[in-house]
């Protein structure tokens, strides 16, 4: 399970909206800009996000809470969001290829085979949408 601290910021229903503050190491991830957290210190100080998770603990505002992402959620995502266009890119241009097209041909089999990749990863990502959120774990103060 990865955790992070979250100050509960609003609740719109069965949904609480969380701040998420800046953690130690997210400044030496080289995933920091596209990080779902987006917590990234920078030259103006520490950036915050406002997430909106489900209360299942019954948060309320002001509480501090632990979000927490399932460890098998991280190669999920990976496969969804960087091997299945890539998979597209190299099919596509290999298919382009086997038939002797010229190089202007496989690029464009390259471009649509990722396109076509990109369409599969998000039909796919709606599937997994639950197990890819992250969840408020625990409330750590009331």
């Amino acid at each position: 399970m990865i955790a992070e601290r979250a100050t509960v910021v609003g609740i719109e229903g069965d949904q609480a909206l969380v701040r998420v503050a800046a953690a130690g190491d997210c400044g030496a991830c080289a995933a920091r800009r596209a990080c779902v957290l987006g917590a990234v210190g920078d030259a103006d100080g520490p950036r915050l996000r406002v997430l909106r998770v489900a209360n299942t603990m019954g948060a309320a505002e002001g509480d501090e809470v632990a979000l927490g992402i399932a460890d098998s959620a991280l190669p999920t995502a990976a496969l969804l969001a960087y091997l299945l266009p890539l998979a597209g890119v190299l099919g596509g241009a290999a298919l382009a290829a086997a038939t002797a097209a010229g190089d202007a041909l496989v690029a464009l089999g390259a471009g649509l085979g990722g396109s076509a990749g990109i369409v599969v990863a998000r039909r796919l990502s709606a599937r997994y949408t639950a197990q890819l959120a992250p969840r408020i774990e625990a409330r750590t103060t009331r």
